[in-house]
This record gives structure tokens, sequence and C-alpha cells, in this order.
């Protein structure tokens, strides 16, 4: 915090309000916030999104966690619910005046005896 206030004075006081509010919307529930993750566009459609994720959500499984995550381009919607995820909110103001961002969780796909037996 100290490295953003000394960057940029002026804005820091806005920067800690942004961040209260995304802890005031912030789920309230056990789970794993899953903050950043990006593919340059020229690598998208290559399956690199789903080997970065499936580890995550591999370990999540294993110790029953959920997950969560928001973003902020529609366009990824898509891609989170092929991975599992559904839409929690369609329209989360993180950032008053900013984009709307949609919420997104993931239920921890809990693995049985049987399903290990398989």
């Amino acid at each position: 915090m100290l490295a953003v206030l000394r960057a940029e004075p002026t804005s820091f006081k806005a920067f800690m309000k942004t961040g209260a509010n995304g802890a005031r919307l912030h789920p309230t529930y056990p789970h794993w916030y899953l903050e950043t993750m990006g593919v340059d566009p020229a690598g998208q459609r290559k399956g690199i999104g789903r080997q970065l994720l499936e580890p995550v959500l591999e370990i999540a499984d294993r110790d029953r966690v959920d997950c969560y995550l928001e973003t902020a381009d529609r366009a990824n919607v898509g891609f989170y619910e092929r991975n599992g995820f559904v839409v929690e909110n369609s329209f989360l103001q993180l950032v008053p005046d900013g984009p709307a961002h949609v919420a997104m969780r993931r239920r921890s796909q809990q693995i049985t005896n049987s399903d290990r037996k398989a």
C-alpha cells in the first residue's frame, strides 16, 4: 500500500475506497478467490486458459472448496461456464461509475469413493 501511496498520492483515497467496496461486495461463503488470469490474445482458443485453470479446480475439488471470480469482460463468461462456473451476479458494480463485472461461482465437485473406483 505504501508503494501505491508514493506512486499516486492524490488517487490513494479513491484506491482505498474501491478496495473497501470490493471487500463489502465479496461473498461471505468459504471459497477461493480466483483474482487474475489472462492469456495473450494470440494464444487464446488453444487450450492454454483451460491448462492454467484445471490444476486449481482439481485442488479445489480435492479440498472441497468453491471458487469465485469476477470478470469485466463478458466475452469471458462462456469460457468460465464451460469450466463449471455459474453467474451469481451479472451486474456487479465494484467501482462506482466503473465497468460492471460479472460475478461467477463454481461449486466444488465433491469426489466420492465410488467416483475414485471408476
